[in-house]
């Protein structure tokens, strides 16, 4: 996340030619990613969890 607020600071500064624009929009595309792979992780683990706990009861 800090790669991606320095490349939004060189943009806003005036340095916002292409190649930042580009490389802002696939670090904000790999975050989107990692955030739903991790979102998904949770799912499942809670998932595991509830169903483990389930036969406790």
């Amino acid at each position: 996340m800090a790669r991606i607020a320095g490349v939004q600071r060189r943009i806003q500064a005036g340095s916002g030619n292409g190649g930042l624009r580009n490389l802002e929009y696939k670090l904000q595309k790999e975050l989107n990613d990692i955030l739903k792979k991790e979102e998904l992780m949770w799912f499942q683990r809670s998932r595991t969890k509830w169903l483990r706990d389930g036969e406790q009861y």
